[in-house]
């Protein structure tokens, strides 16, 4: 956690993979509250799942974005496999 706070994700991860994440993020926003969007891609090797949805406060108000991320590593091996 201390390695991150305090840090843009342009210092933390390669500007290609940042961009790409910062215009995920941004195109959740555009979509607004109540969507959510998801896409699979390969990151570092692992095949991975991800969703995106805005938060909101009481009123509404678009507060972030909260990204989930699943490694389906494993099923997309199995899936090849077939």
């Amino acid at each position: 956690r201390e390695q991150v706070m305090g840090q843009s994700l342009h210092q933390r991860i390669p500007r290609e993979e940042a961009d790409a994440v910062l215009a995920a993020d941004r195109a959740a926003l555009a979509r607004g509250p109540g969507t959510i969007m998801t896409r699979d891609f390969e990151f570092r090797g692992m095949q991975l799942m991800q969703t995106r949805a805005v938060m909101t406060d009481g009123q509404g108000k678009p507060l972030g974005v909260l990204v989930a991320s699943f490694d389906r590593s494993e099923r997309h091996k199995m899936l090849l496999t077939r």
